[in-house]
């Protein structure tokens, strides 16, 4: 007979959870025409997932285009007038241009500009909308549910990916009260997931639940 360490364990049972669960929902209602993500697959924060069809939205986005350059092109027009009528003034003195007309073409210069400031919104607005079609990874992870489907119709009531970051792992269990005055917060626990064969995963007992966490 020697002297052996000895190890008290307590019987658990309770559920290996990721750290993380998100649901992934698309941003804009309408039809899929590319899936990027599979069943399985490893992503990344940041990753397409897939792509719902903009076909009104980047018409928009393109009109939206076409007016920032048109009003772009209308402020440079009026600051070349309102340089002109500087360079006048400058060689002729300000007897050579009167005052309203200098006035009137600062005028025309700042409503060009307010209408190309207000070109540049319109456009930064509607490319906004065209990139909530593209649906994205909200963390990294694993994909572990797809519902978006090459060709089907999607929409925001129902989520179309699960991402699951299992960086870390949390196991919600419930332990027997005659055994409970043994559980110390910071203990080590080991414990063996079914259907993971003889791997032992380790960590620590981080807190008991509140009561009304317990509901």
């Amino acid at each position: 007979v020697a002297p052996r360490p000895f190890e008290f364990t307590v019987p658990i049972a309770g559920n290996l959870e990721p750290i993380r669960s998100v649901a992934v929902f698309p941003k804009l209602g309408g039809k899929v025409v590319d899936v990027r993500a599979s069943l399985g697959d490893t992503v990344s924060q940041g990753d397409v997932l897939a792509r719902v069809e903009t076909p009104e939205y980047s018409l928009q986005a393109r009109q939206a285009e076409r007016g920032v350059l048109m009003a772009e092109e209308a402020l440079g027009m009026a600051e070349r007038s309102l340089e002109r009528l500087d360079a006048v003034r400058a060689e002729a003195g300000n007897m050579a241009l009167s005052d309203q007309a200098y006035e009137e073409a600062q005028i025309q210069v700042e409503g060009a500009r307010t209408q190309r400031d207000v070109a540049l919104l319109d456009r930064q607005l509607i490319q906004q909308v065209v990139s909530n079609g593209t649906m994205t990874a909200p963390c990294d992870g694993e994909v572990t549910r797809v519902n978006a489907r090459l060709g089907a119709m999607v929409g925001n009531e129902y989520p179309a990916f699960h991402i699951d970051d299992r960086s870390r792992l949390f196991v919600d269990a419930g332990v027997d009260a005659l055994e409970l005055p043994r559980v110390e917060v910071g203990q080590l626990v080991r414990l063996r997931p079914e259907g993971m064969g003889d791997r032992v995963l380790e960590g620590r007992y981080v807190r008991e639940l509140s009561d009304e966490e317990k509901k």
